[in-house]
């Protein structure tokens, strides 16, 4: 029991960080890019953490580093 108990714990501690620091980027995103480009980056984010893949988020960071 005890060893389910601290796994929980750490996938606790682990996902609410993962959180906070998700949403401290998305805020930093509204803050720093127009509506649609803000829109278009947490899109991706989102996308990226359902498939596991970070590269759709890659690809819109590349996007705008390019214009």
């Amino acid at each position: 029991k005890k060893k389910k108990k601290d796994k929980t714990a750490i996938v606790e501690s682990r996902g609410s960080n993962a959180i906070q620091s998700l949403i401290n980027i998305m805020e930093m995103i509204d803050n720093n890019f127009d509506k649609d480009t803000a829109n278009d980056l947490q899109k991706r984010i989102m996308l990226s953490i359902k498939n596991r893949d970070p590269e759709p988020f890659n690809r819109g960071i590349k996007k705008l580093r390019n214009k």
